[in-house]
């Protein structure tokens, strides 16, 4: 999934879902990145360094003594008073060792020391080296900071907007239409696993997954039912781990899904009521064609709307079956569903 790199957060920031230490993100432009990678390189290397000078002078501050030193301890406190870099040190005291070869010398704290020193140069590169291996440009993490998140809001389109089918309304059915095809495609691809992992790594997860009950209760009163439900739950989804939110884990939620299905009776829950309609016509050349017409409208009641109606939903026979877009309809003496 491609991302606006407008829409990309550039600096430091903290993935809170790895913790504070190993979240820590700084997110740079790829021409920058390079620049970074190439500083963080020489830094490593002046630190370590810097780091080796304090290990040879604590070394050297721990075998200063007054008392008689064998010769050879004594060249090695100069060889660590005086040689810079690890390496250099090293080198140095292994070279003692070869000339004190065959002598009586202690020759243990020598070695041990110049292996210390070749081994501590090792790490500095090691470690110069390996920098460059955190910069990732395959898995990239970013984190968005655009004004534009979130779902559409079209309660600015108010019913003179839709009538005039204005600009406001045509980019939102076009948003609309682009949105449901992109959402199609991923469902495809990414649900049912037949595109590669890598072209379904733009969300935090690539698809969610639930379980299905097949013998589920009856959501409702028991004779709605027509056998048993089907229930399907997506279990706890954690805004974070799942959606790719970064909030503190004190403004974190977690969202379910249960939805269930079944078939319900009609029986003793269905009303349908006729009135009566006039239709024009504007397919004939002759001009509007007025007809009285008598339609049907059926009110399903398994418990109120909630826009406040005492029925759950109603369905128009005309609406349903016959209405086209050539079509005006003028709805007359419609009936009110009420009870008792």
């Amino acid at each position: 999934m491609s991302v606006d790199p407008n829409n990309v957060y550039v600096g430091l920031w903290t993935d809170v879902t790895r913790g504070r230490i190993l979240g820590a993100v700084i997110t740079l432009p790829s021409s920058a990145g390079a620049v970074f990678i190439a500083l963080l390189a020489v830094f490593v290397h002046v630190a370590g360094i810097h780091l080796w000078h304090l290990v040879r002078f604590a070394l050297h501050q721990f075998q200063a003594t007054d008392k008689g030193l064998h010769p050879l301890a004594r060249q090695v406190q100069a060889v660590l008073r005086n040689n810079g870099s690890a390496a250099s040190t090293g080198l140095r005291l292994l070279e003692l060792l070869w000339h004190w070869r065959g002598r009586s010398a202690p020759l243990g704290a020598a070695s041990g020391l110049g292996v210390a020193g070749l081994a501590f140069a090792a790490c500095i590169a090691l470690a110069g080296v390996s920098s460059s291996t955190i910069l990732d440009t395959t898995n990239v993490v970013v984190l968005l900071s655009s004004p534009h998140c979130g779902k559409f809001d079209k309660r600015g389109l108010d019913a003179e907007e839709i009538v005039l089918n204005s600009a406001k309304l045509v980019a939102y059915l076009s948003y609309e239409q682009e949105h449901t095809s992109l959402s199609s495609t991923y469902a495809r691809q990414c649900y049912n696993g037949t595109s590669p992992p890598e072209a379904c790594n733009g969300f935090a997860v690539p698809n969610i997954t639930w379980s299905t009950d097949y013998h589920a209760s009856c959501p409702f009163s028991e004779q709605m039912c027509i056998g048993a439900a089907m229930a399907e739950d997506t279990g706890r989804l954690n805004s974070n781990a799942v959606f790719g939110l970064n909030f503190p884990v004190d403004q974190q939620v977690d969202f379910r899904r249960l939805l269930t299905c079944v078939p319900i009776a009609q029986d003793g829950f269905v009303s349908t009521l006729p009135y009566t309609l006039t239709t024009g016509s504007n397919s004939s050349a002759a001009g509007l064609v007025v007809e009285n017409r008598t339609a049907n409208i059926s009110y399903y009641s398994y418990g109120p709307a909630v826009d406040g109606s005492n029925f759950t939903i109603l369905l128009d026979s005309y609406i349903a079956g016959e209405l086209s877009g050539y079509y005006l309809r003028y709805c007359l003496d419609i009936p009110t569903l009420t009870t008792a």
